[in-house]
């Protein structure tokens, strides 16, 4: 605890997890500075609190989400559990294999993985599986 508060900082593993999970994230250094901000109100991992801190691993983990405000460009909210869930159901129903998944990421979004899609972007990914069930079922 830093002198003269009451706040319990940061310890320094969770320090470490934050890091450590956003690199194997694929996340940049100012992406999981924009989410550190939003549940912590500044940009400083150091100045966090132990709690935020678990919040921002669970988000990081992908165990929390964060809320999204309306109009925010800046903000990164990767994809939910339920989407990379979702998606992988879906695929199978639309006949992708994994391979033709990750091609569709690569091409469209930069992504070569699942787990590093934005929420909108797995949204997306949503959309264009479910128009492939559709297709294939009217084929």
């Amino acid at each position: 605890m830093k002198e003269g508060s009451h706040r319990e900082y940061i310890t320094p593993d969770q320090v470490k997890k934050v890091w450590v999970t956003a690199k194997v994230k694929g996340l940049s250094e100012a992406k999981l500075r924009d989410i550190v901000e939003q549940i912590s109100g500044q940009r400083s991992t150091k100045e966090m609190t132990k709690i935020q801190a678990k919040k921002v691993i669970d988000v990081l983990e992908g165990k929390a989400v964060l809320p999204v405000p309306r109009g925010s460009e800046n903000v990164f909210a990767l994809a939910t559990t339920h989407q990379v869930d979702l998606i992988e159901d879906l695929k199978v129903e639309a006949g992708w294999t994994d391979e033709r998944v990750l091609n569709f990421i690569r091409k469209l979004f930069g992504r070569d993985s699942l787990r590093k899609l934005s929420r909108s972007e797995a949204g997306v990914v949503i959309k264009v599986l479910n128009s492939a069930i559709r297709k294939k079922g009217v084929a």
